[in-house]
């Protein structure tokens, strides 16, 4: 399928469908069924019952994951309307360079953890993260639509709701203002402010607000990219230390779930240091930098 016509397809109040002889087939809205089960386009965006700025970023972005163009950096520029962005369109910078400069403006205007949450779930359990160290960081942008295969069952979870969870099973705090998640990109990364958890106040994974179970959030593993531990990288959770290709997008084990259970109750003031029970890990809002391209773990950051 071709790139330009994703839009196209979504966008037209009326499409008529004509067979390679130029029968006529059907209207839009009466092949609706067999549209969304060849597109994996929502039966209701198609037919105009569903705006579809209210998809969530990976389903939407899970829509181009088959299609083609015949210049690489139409992949990217096709899907700007889908999230009605606007940025200048440069032939030449690459397919993976013009998506992820998309990627950026939608984090600037859209507040929904799914974009990070690209690639495979992996079945691992978080207390078993810090015992299982890994050869390879992945990036923290998909470097195509590609990646997005698979994730379009990942819904986001709204902030408030997030914000109480955290609460739950973390520390209190007497304002919630700060504990909002946050988002600052520079060339290198980006400065996250985010539920981190903690292995013996080390920490291992980000939660995202963000879920394809109930009960349970999509998590990134955390790994540190030098020695000072101020500089993170999003974790790959393979178990070769082979260097996954970039054939392998969608199915690149990157994430993981967390349930509230696999985290330590902590009920503790702000101003008190946070006390975990020796088997679970705990849970609490901080900010760390997270590297936004993939580098080998052996890759030595220096110290600021």
């Amino acid at each position: 399928m071709r790139a330009w016509t994703l839009q196209e397809l979504v966008a037209s109040r009326r499409v008529i469908f004509l067979s390679a002889d130029w029968a006529v087939l059907g209207e839009k809205d009466e092949l609706a069924d067999v549209l969304e089960e060849v597109t994996g386009i929502d039966k209701d965006v198609l037919t105009h019952h569903r705006d579809v700025m209210d998809i969530s970023v990976a389903r939407r972005l899970s829509w181009a994951a088959r299609r083609v163009s015949r210049r690489p950096e139409d992949q990217a520029y096709c899907l700007m309307g889908l999230f009605n962005i606007h940025m200048p369109v440069l032939y030449g910078e690459s397919g993976e360079r013009a998506f992820i400069r998309l990627q950026h403006e939608i984090l600037h205007q859209i507040r929904d953890h799914t974009l990070f949450a690209w690639g495979g779930v992996a079945d691992v359990h978080v207390s078993s993260l810090s015992s299982s160290p890994s050869l390879w960081t992945t990036s923290l942008f998909a470097p195509s639509p590609a990646a997005f295969l698979y994730t379009h069952a990942i819904e986001p979870v709204d902030v408030e709701e997030f914000i109480m969870m955290v609460e739950d099973v973390g520390e209190k705090t007497s304002s919630g203002r700060s504990q909002i998640p946050r988002f600052t990109l520079d060339h290198n990364g980006l400065d996250c402010r985010l539920p981190i958890v903690y292995q013996e106040s080390v920490p291992i994974a980000a939660l995202l607000a963000c879920r394809d179970r109930p009960h349970s959030y999509i998590a990134i593993a955390l790994q540190p990219l030098g020695i000072c531990n101020v500089v993170y990288g999003v974790r790959a959770l393979v178990s070769s230390e082979a260097v996954p290709s970039p054939e392998s997008l969608s199915s690149q084990r990157r994430l993981f779930r967390v349930s509230l259970s696999d985290l330590s109750t902590n009920n503790t003031s702000q101003l008190q240091p946070i006390v975990s029970a020796p088997s679970l890990p705990t849970v609490r809002f901080s900010s760390i930098y997270i590297a936004t391209r993939d580098q080998p773990r052996r890759l030595s950051v220096p110290c600021p």
